[in-house]
């Protein structure tokens, strides 16, 4: 958490949020390739909802 905060520190909110968010795809995403976990449905549709957030997360209004 520590990292977050200082990332927030030093630059705004809509550029921090959405690359944190993107940690918990590439984190899933790395299990899969090369820890040869399961790849199952619920896995596939958490790991499209979380990048789909994060990225609603950045878009700009």
């Amino acid at each position: 958490m520590i990292s977050y905060y200082r990332a927030l520190a030093g630059a705004p909110v809509s550029v921090v949020v959405p690359i944190f968010g993107l940690f918990l795809v590439a984190s899933s995403v790395v299990g899969v390739v090369f820890l040869d976990e399961a790849l199952t449905v619920w896995k596939a549709t958490g790991i499209v909802l979380a990048g789909a957030l994060a990225e609603l997360a950045g878009a700009s209004t």
